[in-house]
């Protein structure tokens, strides 16, 4: 089965022209007709009125010549002027009333009265086929070749017409209508397939509109809803289906207060109420909307007003889904907090440091000069160096965390720093946690101070033993991966690009996702007073920041931990080196 072309814009405009052009065509034979009819009477009233001298004809030579004078300056301005052409149609028909009066004046020998009648009739009749013609409509055709024809017959035969002018009257009549008529058949088709044409363009534009509008709506990432005063839900859009994972179908005829938080219910219900009351034509409102798996998401719901087809009152819902956007502040706020503690941090531990270093140095000094036989001040001397040593690897770790330290880069292979270390860590975690490596060939080199990214490794696998006190098993695996502009817009001073992977897994307690969002912090530590310093993470934060890298954390209580860095990926130095100035670019 072959589908119908459907018509478009050019076709109608095409349609149009035709149309315009066979109008000019069909008046061009119209009033041709007229000519050659007028010209044959007046031919008519010379031979009989003008050789022959017959009294009837001779009366009315010269007002028949004047208006086949006028009907040839008619002819003629619509030959030369074709956009006058149906007008000039319409200006023949008005003269052939009076030319079809003197007709049959002329030739009717009956009384002045029968031929008046006739006149009129005969006038009427022209008139119909005239207007037939430019009405372009069947019936009236229909009726000036036949009913009207039968109706002239019926009123000259009263009039008491002979029979033979009779039926010259109305053959000639027939045949004028029915030349009219056949011209204006084209047209007449022309006109019916235009207006179908047009007729399907609108409703093929109606139908590709409402397409396109539902194509919109099942696409989008916002929730559409249609409700009523009560709360019945009458249209739910398809997002429903990826964004909350419930059926579409399911919920229409339900009550949207379904989905809504207890606690929110009743800011929903004033929002709603506002906008069918009329209060508000729109109404925006945060509500949680239950999640297919119990939990609650945070949605921004725009309610605006308006009516269906019936007239009855509705409500369009727009429910956007507020987590990514919670989820991007929070990270920003977590980012903006992290730089304002590491600022305070970096600046009190640069002056401390100072002051270490005046007490480490005179400790040094006082060793040097305090004799064999001073044992018990020499301990004492020790004692407060090595307070102050460990303190300065405090100051340190602060200072790597503040990113404030001098780093000493250079090109280094990943997973040459990763199977240097193995050993070492190996024996860091002890027997009862088994250690993993899954290196990939092609994760590529990074530029980054060497001892730096040993201490970030061995913080890293520090945290995770401690994290596996019973036993488990720990991983660590490098990669490559590419950062689109979605994912380091995010992070403000982060440039997309190649980035070289590496992530420390273990199956340890986790942690919940308060911890977890305060992991880097300084100093926030969930071990027992005097385990630890709560720096570990932190060190790790400031070192990856300072190396132009990103780190990510997920956790789960109960199934372990899992830190991704990123690290740009370089392939010499100058390239290495244009890293911290691509990064700083984008800030």
């Amino acid at each position: 089965m072959t589908a119908e072309p459907r018509p478009t814009g050019d076709d109608s405009a095409a349609g149009r022209h035709e149309l315009a052009k066979e109008r000019i065509r069909n008046a061009d034979r119209i009033n041709l007709l007229r000519l050659w009819g007028v010209s044959v009477f007046f031919l008519l009233f010379l031979v009989l009125g003008g050789f022959l001298r017959l009294p009837a004809w001779r009366g009315n030579l010269g007002l028949f010549a004047i208006y086949w004078s006028l009907t040839v300056a008619v002819f003629w301005a619509s030959r030369r002027f074709g956009p006058v052409a149906p007008f000039t149609t319409l200006t023949i028909g008005l003269l052939d009333v009076p030319m079809a009066f003197f007709l049959q004046w002329a030739t009717l020998a009956t009384s002045p009265s029968a031929s008046g009648v006739a006149g009129f009739t005969v006038g009427v009749y022209v008139l119909l086929v005239i207007l037939s013609a430019l009405s372009l409509q069947k019936r009236y055709i229909l009726f000036t070749a036949t009913i009207g024809a039968a109706f002239e017959i019926l009123l000259q035969h009263f009039a008491g017409v002979s029979a033979g002018a009779m039926m010259s009257t109305v053959i000639l009549l027939g045949l004028t209508a029915s030349a009219c008529s056949y011209s204006c058949r084209r047209l007449v088709e022309l006109v019916e397939r235009v207006e179908s044409a047009e007729r399907q363009r609108a409703e093929l534009g109606l139908r590709q509109s409402e397409d396109h509008f539902r194509a919109l709506i099942e696409n989008a990432s916002d929730i559409f809803t249609v409700i009523i005063p009560d709360g019945t839900i009458r249209y739910q859009s398809a997002s429903i289906e990826w964004v909350l994972e419930y059926g579409r179908e399911g919920f229409v005829g339900r009550q949207v207060f379904e989905l809504i938080h207890p606690d929110d219910l009743a800011a929903a219900r004033v929002a709603m109420e506002a906008v069918f009351t009329g209060r508000a034509t729109t109404r925006s409102v945060e509500l949680r909307f239950r999640h297919r798996n119990g939990s609650w998401k945070p949605f921004e719901v725009v309610a605006k007003a308006s009516l269906d087809k019936t007239g009855q009152s509705i409500a369009i819902l727009t429910s956007r889904d507020l987590s990514e956007r919670r989820r991007v502040e929070e990270q920003l706020r977590q980012s903006q907090r992290m730089e304002a503690v590491g600022q305070l941090a970096g600046g009190i531990a640069h002056d401390f440091n100072n002051m270490l270093t005046v007490i480490l140095g005179r400790s040094d000094l006082l060793l040097t000069e305090l004799g064999a036989t001073q044992e018990r001040q020499r301990r004492a001397v020790e004692l407060i160096r090595a307070t102050a040593a460990r303190a300065a690897s405090l100051t340190h770790q602060i200072l790597a965390f503040s990113r404030k330290q001098v780093l000493q880069p250079k090109v280094l292979d990943l997973n040459d720093q990763v199977a240097g270390l193995e050993e070492m860590l190996r024996r860091l975690i002890g027997e009862h946690i088994t250690l993993s490596t899954e290196l990939h060939p092609d994760s590529g080199s990074i530029w980054a101070d060497p001892g730096q990214i040993e201490q970030v490794i061995m913080n890293l696998v520090v945290n995770a033993r401690d994290a596996m006190a019973s036993g488990g098993s720990l991983t660590i695996a490098t990669d490559k991966a590419e950062l689109g502009e979605e994912v380091t817009d995010q992070q403000g001073d982060l440039a997309p690009g190649a980035y070289a992977a590496l992530v420390v897994r273990d199956t340890g307690v986790g942690m919940d996702a308060a911890t977890l969002a305060r992991a880097f912090e300084p100093f926030f530590t969930t071990k027992p007073m005097g385990k630890g310093t709560g720096l570990g993470l932190s060190m790790v934060y400031g070192i990856v920041r300072q190396s132009s890298g990103h780190i990510e954390a997920t956790s789960t209580p109960g199934q372990g931990t899992q830190f991704t860095i990123y690290l740009p990926r370089v392939n010499d130095r100058s390239e290495a080196e244009a890293v911290p100035e691509r990064a700083t670019a984008r800030g």
